[in-house]
């Protein structure tokens, strides 16, 4: 019988006109008190099966009965010896523009558009840059390469000594103690404090400074306009047309 017969079957009621006849009262007390009897009656617990023994081997060299337990249905997770994945460390390859002494545009922070130049690379994956502040503003500081675009422009900086402490340790910014306060201390507005250079990072700043600054007078006597200027898009211009 198909779905559509079955369905005229069951709603032949339907079809034919009639209507449904409304249960009377007698039959809805009398379905009710059923229901009523049913709540209070006690349940029926489920029988329980006597547990099975496990099953018995039988030692080869004695003949005695040995009974295997059963292992438990679950286990703590603290007590699991689950096996840590640890990190691999992944050698940082670098594009192949970013070199020491390529003029770099910075895309991201606050000297977003402005030019400096690229003095080393450092294990974490950043480069550290220079503007040299005196020029441009720019301080010593290290930026993420996805952050700046390598121009064409190239100084020859193999004669800058730059100090061995400029390294990653130098730009990583000492953390306060945390210790407890009270309610008045932790509701109390207080002004955020300023972000100041290390002694070491300012002298670093200084040292590379006064051997940089010669070396690009003597590059290009147009070198410091070049610096000075800062990178905009105007109307019309797209980023992946230009030759940097």
């Amino acid at each position: 019988m198909s779905s559509d017969a079955k369905a005229q079957q069951k709603n032949s009621w339907l079809l034919e006109g009639r209507v449904r006849e409304r249960p009377s009262r007698t039959d809805i007390l009398a379905n009710w008190e059923k229901r009523q009897a049913a709540k209070k009656a006690p349940k029926k617990t489920a029988e329980q099966k006597p547990s099975v023994p496990p099953a018995n081997l039988k030692n080869k060299k004695k003949d005695i009965d040995i009974l295997v337990p059963k292992g438990p249905k679950w286990y703590p997770v603290d007590g699991s010896t689950h096996r840590k994945r640890k990190a691999k460390k992944t050698q940082v390859h670098f594009r192949k523009s970013i070199q020491p002494g390529v003029v770099v545009i910075l895309l991201r922070g606050k000297f977003a558009g402005r030019k400096a130049v690229v003095l080393k690379t450092l294990p974490s994956g950043t480069a550290v840059v220079i503007g040299p502040s005196k020029w441009n503003g720019v301080p010593l500081r290290r930026v993420n390469p996805a952050f700046f675009i390598a121009t064409s422009t190239k100084i020859d900086i193999s004669g800058v000594k730059i100090p061995d402490s400029v390294n990653d340790a130098l730009f990583k910014r000492p953390r306060a103690l945390s210790s407890k306060k009270s309610e008045e201390q932790f509701f109390a507005i207080r002004p955020k404090p300023k972000k100041v250079p290390t002694p070491e990072r300012t002298a670093a700043q200084k040292s590379i400074e006064d051997a940089l600054l010669p070396v690009l007078e003597k590059h290009d006597p147009l070198l410091k306009n070049y610096l000075l200027a800062r990178f905009a898009l105007s109307s019309g211009q797209y980023p992946h047309l230009l030759k940097f």
